[in-house]
């Protein structure tokens, strides 16, 4: 095809969820909605989940089953975060069972009706890893990156460390 079929055909992927950051606020604005897509898969090599401009991410069911189970491993509830869970369906040498990931997602608490969108389960958003996320007294989550965020632009602070005081 032309170049412009080539550009609005341009994949984007990110390890993150690319609809939060500001790239994609900018990549919307320039390419005046060329297609994007944010992908979520594992280092093993295998897709789990995709997204297209805000949608929710659409797990990829026809080849994984994705659960978010609780410390406990039970199913957490739609709309709470839960640990990352894979069964690999088209994986016949090296099948994937119950795989826990080391990741921490949310199912939303009521599917989004996107039209055209497929009809597969979906994740709201990719929370992170679980050695990023930090639990406060009261139960809310922070990512590590909300503290190095801000003390990467302070030099001269070489340590630190988070003490909660309530919440």
């Amino acid at each position: 095809g032309n170049l412009k079929d080539k550009l609005r055909a341009r994949i984007e992927q990110s390890r993150k969820a690319i609809a939060e950051s500001k790239k994609a606020e900018v990549m919307r604005s320039a390419a005046n909605a060329l297609a994007e897509l944010d992908t979520y898969g594992t280092a093993e090599g295998f897709m789990i989940a995709s997204q297209r401009f805000n949608e929710p991410y659409y797990v990829m069911s026809p080849h994984v089953v994705v659960e978010l189970l609780d410390a406990d491993d039970q199913p957490v509830p739609d709309g709470e975060m839960g640990h990352v869970v894979v069964t690999r369906l088209d994986a016949h040498t090296m099948p994937m069972i119950r795989f826990r990931l080391g990741d921490l997602a949310v199912a939303p608490a009521e599917p989004v009706q996107v039209p055209g969108g497929p009809a597969f389960p979906q994740l709201e958003r990719i929370v992170g890893r679980e050695t990023d996320i930090w639990i406060s007294p009261g139960g809310r989550t922070l990512t590590v990156h909300t503290f190095t965020g801000v003390m990467e632009h302070f030099g001269q602070i070489e340590q630190f460390a988070v003490i909660p005081a309530g919440d």
